[in-house]
């Protein structure tokens, strides 16, 4: 008979642990859904709209609308600034180390039609800077000078491949990363 009331006592210790299994595996499920919310969040899925300089939204359809035209919105001149959406991740010259050098590019044009060219041929492009950029070195890329440097140097090629001398007014690098 001594061994009867300790069965309940036994039976509660395991519905103890099966309650704490479950709270574990909910506040689990939680974590993973909070985690799933904030990467789409943080992945720029729910990002707010981009303000230019003027602080209006960026609106993405309206400035392909108006690529090409005089003006844009309320009588603004249209941009005539080209933005790379996509990173470029470039393997440098360098020999004995394996350094990649990733940077986003805008360009600056002259012209607001050219913005249309750039993205109607962005492959060559593209090409052109991976190609131009692979041939440097660390050294070559990690100073101020060497980023000048290679600003002019994309300028000229994207001035040839728009067929224009003048064309590209400036080349930026938003994001430049460059591991020690």
């Amino acid at each position: 008979m001594a061994s009867q009331p300790e069965a309940p006592a036994e039976e509660a210790k395991k519905g103890g642990k099966k309650k704490l299994i479950l709270i574990l595996v909910a506040a689990a499920v939680l974590l993973v859904g909070g985690g799933a919310g904030a990467f789409v969040l943080m992945s720029g899925k729910g990002k707010a709209p981009a303000l230019n300089e003027k602080g209006a939204e960026a609106n993405a359809e309206g400035k392909e609308k108006n690529a090409g035209k005089g003006e844009g919105k309320d009588g603004e001149e249209a941009s005539s600034t080209f933005k790379f959406e996509m990173p470029f991740l470039i393997t440098l010259a360098d020999q004995k180390q394996h350094k990649v050098l990733q940077l986003f590019v805008s360009v600056d044009l002259s012209d607001p039609s050219y913005a249309n060219i750039l993205k109607r041929e962005q492959d060559k492009f593209r090409d052109a800077v991976y190609t131009e950029v692979s041939r440097r070195t660390r050294n070559d890329v990690a100073s101020l000078e060497g980023k000048e440097r290679l600003k002019r140097d994309l300028a000229k090629i994207f001035d040839g491949l728009l067929g224009k001398p003048g064309a590209v007014k400036g080349i930026y690098f938003p994001d430049y990363v460059l591991p020690l």
